[in-house]
């Protein structure tokens, strides 16, 4: 096991001086960038759509022009 991740390591660090190196790299940017892009957008889902409304005013309280800039439709007042 042990060797076996410094096999890894060694093979991955070899893998920057080369063009397939790079198009590693450029697989794994775009990969991981689209992977970013859909967590925050099931965040603001979750945030936005099946949230209490005691859980919003937990997390927002008053601030609810924040909430409304996350969660453009409908804007939700809290009185």
């Amino acid at each position: 096991m042990k060797y076996g991740i410094i096999l890894a390591s060694l093979l991955l660090a070899s893998c920057g001086f080369t063009p397939q190196g790079d198009l590693v790299r450029s697989v794994v940017r775009e990969k991981g960038a689209q992977a970013y892009d859909e967590g925050v957008e099931n965040a603001v889902y979750f945030l936005c759509y099946p949230a209490s409304v005691a859980s919003i005013r937990r997390k927002f309280g008053h601030r609810m022009d924040v909430y409304n800039a996350l969660c453009a439709e409908p804007p939700l007042k809290l009185d």
